[in-house]
């Protein structure tokens, strides 16, 4: 018995140059995956949720409202593993956290289109970045109420601005808060937020600008906090 072994070895293709150089062409990366089920969307946002999906398998949840609506082909009709698909997951329970519908304005808000273009109370024109990543989410004097759901934290590689300053927020400030890595304004100042500033907001090391005053907020200062005008923080209140 004769076994013939055939070794196969597969190069980039290549191509000359008019002055003789070769140059190697490589494929380009992969799109990201597109998703095959609702189940898998469920799967990949439950693994990055701050309860571990627990909300999310409440039917009654404000979170599988935001899945509901992501599932819907009307207003997401093609779901991938990216960024954008988590940022419009935790500004879709942001919106439903908060009365979305009783809000004074909400232009774009909850439809199809890009959320770059969302209604925004600031003026500035660079509300995301050039990956179309929402950097800044300004909803001051919005008549806003509610609270703000923890799942904010999921957007802690972009976030640099958060402003609903004078709106009619109530309820505690989520730990989780503190993993907006990114964030250098924070501003919840004129609302009814109560309990204490908690500590895990002294983990923003981008902090300039933090205003909580006018709110039902009791206890001091966290040392956490305040140690952080020794860095970047400027203004506090």
């Amino acid at each position: 018995v004769v076994v013939v072994v055939v070794l196969v070895v597969v190069v980039p293709a290549s191509s000359s140059g008019s002055d003789g150089s070769t140059t190697t062409t490589t494929a380009a990366p992969s799109a990201s995956p597109t998703f095959s089920s609702n189940v898998a969307v469920l799967d990949f946002l439950s693994s990055r949720s701050p309860d571990g999906g627990a909300a999310l398998q409440n039917p009654d949840s404000i979170q599988s409202r935001a899945f509901d609506w992501l599932s819907d082909p009307a207003f997401n009709p093609q779901l991938s593993a990216t960024p954008d698909l988590v940022q419009r997951y935790v500004m879709a329970v942001f919106f439903f956290a908060t009365n979305g519908t009783g809000w004074s304005a909400s232009s774009n808000w909850m439809t199809s289109a890009d959320s770059c273009t969302w209604f925004t109370s600031g003026t500035s024109s660079s509300v995301c970045d050039s990956d179309g990543l929402v950097q800044q989410l300004n909803l001051n004097r919005n008549n806003i109420m509610g609270t703000i759901p923890p799942e904010l934290s999921l957007l802690s590689n972009q976030l640099t601005l958060f402003d609903v300053t004078f709106n009619r927020l109530t309820g505690i400030l989520p730990t989780e808060l503190g993993l907006l890595s990114k964030t250098e304004v924070f501003l919840l100042a004129g609302n009814n937020l109560n309990g204490t500033v908690p500590s895990a907001l002294g983990q923003l090391s981008s902090l300039k600008q933090m205003y909580v005053d006018s709110n039902n907020l009791t206890g001091t200062m966290p040392t956490q906090i305040c140690s952080l005008l020794n860095q970047s923080l400027q203004l506090l209140w």
